[in-house]
């Protein structure tokens, strides 16, 4: 196209690029709301993404706490029961001792009074056994020493001692 009588002409390309942009602006207006609504309801999506994440995170924070308080309490609780059975098994082992020592004591005074019972029973055996050979040593002194006549003198005298107990 040429210019024309009352000024310039306008290109058909022109004519291209300007319907190019008045289309544009057209999609642009009916689609860029789409394209808005859609961003701002993705924004809206992500944001509430976000909160739940950092009420999840928060909770989970809170939770994390709860646990670490119960690890230390059931780590003192722990410690008590260790220092506690520890105590315990000093206390017994102190009795055991003690009653060890209770009981040895005890055995060894049993001992100590069998071994005098057997001493003593046995010096009594020895007195006896003593006091037997004894009378049978006199006696067999006595029987060889002693004549008919001393004899009959000595049954006379313990007749007589006899008859006076009478």
């Amino acid at each position: 196209m040429a210019a024309g009588p009352g000024g310039p002409m306008i290109d058909e390309s022109l004519w291209v690029a300007i319907s190019f942009g008045v289309f544009v602006a057209l999609v642009w207006k009916k689609a860029g709301s789409a394209i808005s609504a859609a961003l701002d309801k993705r924004t809206e999506d992500i944001r509430k993404n976000l909160d739940e994440a950092k009420a999840l995170r928060e909770e989970a924070q809170v939770e994390l706490q709860k646990y670490q308080r119960l690890q230390r309490e059931a780590s003192d609780q722990a410690a008590e029961i260790i220092s506690n059975a520890e105590k315990a098994a000093f206390q017994i082992e102190e009795n055991a001792k003690v009653s060890a020592e209770a009981s040895i004591k005890r055995r060894k005074d049993q001992a100590e009074s069998k071994i005098k019972a057997l001493e003593a029973e046995a010096m009594a055996e020895i007195r006896n056994r003593a006091a037997e050979l004894a009378t049978v040593a006199a006696a067999s002194i006595i029987s060889d020493n002693m004549d008919k006549a001393a004899s009959n003198k000595l049954l006379k005298a313990d007749i007589a001692s006899i008859k006076s107990i009478n």
